[in-house]
């Protein structure tokens, strides 16, 4: 999702490093001349703003994990109330760490996803349904890979959630 942001005496540039939402209030106070509380979560983007992508490192090596607690009894965390279809099927807690090419996302109910974004960018082809998997070394091994990045941030970040190891399906 394009993101534009315009900070005040920063020329313009593209920035190709994925970033997340949570970054925007430390970015903003950052801005401001303020320090973000010491319990935000995410890191100010001025410096990716300032001296572009090679700011946090190689873009293609750049991670963002999104957080999805799930949707009780039809209602989210945030109290949004979802369609009974809707919270049935995107009920479950999962997380996704998306890091170069590829996007993990484990989910509580073991229904685990990885895309190729380079070559499926709609995100259609979940290559743990696929046979392309066992035909992909990349794909291979992007799996142990991120899922080890994912505990990582995990641990980081005191994230308590209990996530099954991804697995391919087998027919």
């Amino acid at each position: 999702v394009p993101l534009i942001v315009r900070v005040p005496g920063v020329a313009p540039r593209r920035i190709q490093t994925p970033v997340c939402q949570v970054d925007l209030l430390p970015t903003l106070m950052e801005a401001l001349g303020y320090d973000a509380p010491g319990n935000v979560q995410g890191e100010s983007l001025l410096p990716l703003l300032q001296d572009g992508d090679g700011a946090r490192g190689r873009p293609e090596e750049a991670e963002v994990v999104f957080e999805w607690s799930g949707a009780r009894d039809g209602v989210g965390a945030d109290g949004h109330t979802y369609d009974p279809e809707v919270a049935g099927r995107a009920g479950a807690p999962q997380r996704t760490i998306r890091r170069g090419q590829w996007k993990l996302t484990v989910d509580v109910a073991g229904e685990h996803e990885l895309y190729d974004l380079e070559t499926d960018p709609l995100e259609k082809h979940n290559l743990l349904w696929s046979d392309r998997l066992s035909q992909d070394p990349g794909a291979q091994d992007a799996v142990p890979v991120l899922w080890e990045r994912l505990r990582a941030w995990q641990q980081r970040t005191s994230d308590q959630l209990e996530l099954p190891k991804p697995k391919p399906w087998r027919r």
